[in-house]
């Protein structure tokens, strides 16, 4: 009887065959027991991916725009839970016997090798971009908001068998099994809002204030209007690609173009009704701006002048929402972003609150900003920022990430820079008064690509996913998911080259005083580079074992069946393998898979090793 067969899929969405698992011949008998080698070999297998709608669908951008100040077009990104993809689905994987090669082709063994790592090219292939277009059917004289979202859907892998035979009637069959995976969760974007909200033009929106900024200016008899921050002439966003920096898009900002640029950005109405009241003069208008506009002393906030030291006309009621960007009216300093959504309200001379959002460095004269412009010179006294509207829906989506955490830290700023200056961890150490860690950089790194920040280039640089990110035991669990993915995927040569030359930064976390995240983070990284579909980082994966056994001691019996390594035709890894298949550091040991090495493994001494090894099973 065969041990185990074979199985390809065609998913449902590309024409692209994958092998994804192999099915114990015993499951087969258990529905036919008439099942025989013959039936076997002409059995048929239909397999595809079922995407099955689950739940409502989920917020994921929103985009504020009306018909004579049009949002640009971009691309939704799809995503993948790959938290929730159980390995046991596709990595479960057995060798063919006692059938040739050329009942199934010369590549089945090779077939067989790529079934353990297939989980992600499965997702990879479904669709991952919807255009949207958020300037259709737009209502006029007013705001409109559309949020733009995602449907969830489980992903599940269905394989259904059946025996083929030909009679004089032609191809006949029988079905004789159906198997169904649940592989994860797929997040498919939609290209039409899942919800919107009107806003007329008229009297002052608080909701439509927080979310576009803008400040709410109240004269002594009580009539109020509300001004919305401008946005950049260059609104040239593209997709998820930041279009240019800042100091391009914006060359020279001062009080005068300012004031333009709040006409050009808000319903004619609104300024000229604020100025025919007779109540101000532009002039007035625009000095009043400018009490309200922050000075900084430092990359890490920005200052507003007391109220109570100026003779303020009216009451101000001010929101800057996260990714509001904060332009010098000198260039060569930083433009920043509001990292916590900020507010202040002033009433007769006084400042009455600011928001303070789990941040306690804020106050209502000192917002919390971030730097975008690495290379420029940081805040000084003297130097004015003006707010405009964020256009970009990444950054908006990182600095989002800030403001929706009770914990700060450097992994803040460094987000912002991987975005904006495409800068490496070594680059943004050399501006941090306290550098950060391997596990800060791999949760900011993550957190940008996941925004869809990064450009297709930047996963092949070097400097930027460095190997060495492997050992940061302290990013969370989807960051670390997402940082090993990347790099065994695009840089395999440069992920085994430093397991063989740094094995320190592993072994550190099997100490006696490492902590139990420590060790676990240890066992995974392990794992996945044994599973790994580049033979360079399996080998080194397995030097890196046996050179470090008695300082591994937390990975004894965790480092999965090293079926990968055994069903190679590289005889060195083979040979590691089975080295380590004599110790008690794997988590399995394979029958079939020593059966196969003993029959077709390179090597007579690998053959007799495999031999030794089964013997004492």
């Amino acid at each position: 009887m065969l041990a185990a067969i074979l199985v390809f899929a065609t998913t449902t969405k590309v024409e692209t065959t994958i092998p994804v698992s192999v099915v114990d011949v015993g499951q087969i008998e258990q529905l036919n027991s008439t099942t025989n080698v013959k039936d076997i070999v002409n059995l048929r297998v239909q397999t595809n991916l079922q995407l099955t709608p689950t739940g409502m669908p989920i917020r994921g951008i929103s985009v504020n725009t009306r018909p004579d100040q049009l949002a640009s077009p971009f691309n939704l990104r799809g995503r993948v839970d790959l938290n929730t993809i159980p390995t046991a689905a596709v990595d479960r994987v057995e060798v063919l016997r006692d059938l040739s090669t050329a009942v199934y082709g010369s590549d089945a063994v090779a077939g067989v090798v790529n079934i353990m790592t297939k989980a992600d090219d499965i997702f990879n292939s479904l669709p991952t971009d919807t255009r949207i277009n958020p300037s259709a059917s737009l209502r006029p004289n007013g705001w409109t908001k559309l949020d733009y979202g995602y449907q969830p859907y489980n992903v599940d892998l269905s394989l259904s068998y059946r025996k083929e035979w030909t009679t004089s009637a032609g191809l006949q069959f029988e079905t004789i099994g159906e198997w169904k995976y649940p592989i994860g969760t797929y997040y498919d974007p939609l290209d039409k809002p899942i919800a919107s909200q009107y806003f007329a033009d008229g009297q002052p929106n608080k909701e439509l204030q927080q979310a576009l900024g803008g400040v709410t200016v109240t004269n002594k008899e009580g009539e109020s209007t509300q001004i919305l921050f401008p946005t950049t002439k260059a609104n040239q966003y593209e997709g998820f690609t930041y279009a240019g920096k800042l100091d391009y898009l914006v060359p020279n900002v001062s009080l005068a173009t300012f004031y333009s640029d709040i006409k050009r950005s808000n319903p004619p109405s609104v300024i000229d009704k604020f100025i025919e009241s007779g109540k101000y003069t532009p002039a007035e208008l625009l000095a009043i701006i400018g009490m309200y506009a922050p000075e900084g002393e430092d990359m890490n906030h920005l200052f507003f002048p007391l109220v109570e030291q100026q003779q303020n006309p009216c009451n101000m009621d001010l929101d800057a929402p996260v990714g509001t960007m904060w332009i010098p009216t000198n260039p060569a300093f930083q433009t920043m972003t509001t990292g916590v959504s900020f507010s202040r309200m002033t009433f007769n001379n006084l400042d009455v609150f600011a928001s303070l959002n789990n941040d306690p460095v804020q106050s209502p004269a000192q917002m919390r900003v971030l730097c975008m412009n690495m290379e420029k010179k940081e805040p000084a006294a003297g130097v004015k920022y003006l707010p405009y509207r964020c256009q970009d829906p990444v950054l908006r989506e990182i600095t989002g990430r800030m403001n929706n955490s009770n914990f700060r830290g450097v992994w803040d700023q460094a987000r912002l820079w991987i975005y904006t200056d495409k800068a490496t961890m070594k680059q943004i150490n050399a501006k941090l008064v306290s550098p950060m860690t391997e596990s800060a950089f791999a949760m900011a790194l993550a957190d940008v690509g996941i925004a869809g920040g990064l450009e297709a280039k930047q996963f092949l640089d070097k400097d930027l996913f460095t190997p060495s990110l492997l050992s940061g035991s302290a990013a969370p669990d989807y960051a670390v998911a997402w940082i090993s993915q990347n790099l065994l995927k695009n840089l395999p040569k440069e992920v085994a080259k430093w397991l063989d030359t740094s094995p320190e930064a592993l072994t550190r976390l099997s100490a006696s005083d490492a902590e139990d995240y420590e060790q676990e983070h240890l066992v995974k990284v392990l794992e996945w580079c044994l599973r790994s579909a580049s033979p360079d980082v399996r080998k080194a994966a397995l030097g890196f074992v046996k050179k470090n056994v008695a300082k591994i001691p937390v990975a004894k019996g965790k480092v999965g069946d090293l079926c990968m390594s055994l069903y190679s035709k590289n005889e060195a890894e083979v040979k590691l393998a089975l080295e380590i298949m004599a110790t008690d550091m794997p988590s399995a040991k394979s029958k079939v898979a020593l059966e196969y090495v003993v029959k077709n493994g390179p090597g007579d001494a690998n053959k007799a090793a495999a031999k030794a090894l089964l013997a004492g099973l």
